[in-house]
C-alpha cells in the first residue's frame, strides 16, 4: 500500500515484543503484542485480510525493524485487564523510520 507520510495520522507507534498466530479453517488471527510506553503494552488483534497484510509486510521486511506504526479506526477492548485494539478493514501497518512518529518514538 502507498501513502503519503505527511496525511498519515497515527493512532498508535510502539515496538513489535511478540507475534503469535492462529488459523482454524477460513479464520485467521495473528495477536500482536506492542510496547507503546516503557511499563504499557498493548495487544493489536488482527483478522483477516489485516492478518495477511501484516504478515506480508513482516515477510518483506528487515526482521530488525521492530518499530512500526498502526493507523486505524482502533476499537479498543478492555480483557484480563489487558488493552486490546481489534482491526478494522482500514487498517494501514507502517514500518518506515523516517516518519516523525517512529522516529519520536525510538528516541524515547
Amino acid at each position: 500500500m502507498s501513502y503519503n507520510a505527511d496525511d498519515i495520522i497515527a493512532d498508535v507507534a510502539g515496538e513489535i515484543h511478540s507475534v503469535q498466530g492462529l488459523i482454524s479453517g477460513t479464520m485467521q488471527q495473528i495477536v500482536v503484542r506492542l510496547l507503546i510506553e516503557p511499563d504499557v503494552t498493548v495487544y493489536l488483534s488482527l483478522w483477516d485480510e489485516a492478518t495477511s497484510t501484516f504478515s506480508g509486510l513482516l515477510k518483506r521486511g528487515d526482521k530488525s525493524q521492530s518499530v512500526m506504526l498502526v493507523v486505524t479506526t482502533v476499537n479498543p477492548k478492555l480483557f484480563g485487564g489487558n488493552l486490546y485494539l481489534t482491526s478494522t478493514p482500514g487498517d494501514m501497518f507502517v514500518f518506515d523510520t523516517s516518519l516523525s512518529e517512529i522516529t519520536k518514538f525510538v528516541s524515547r
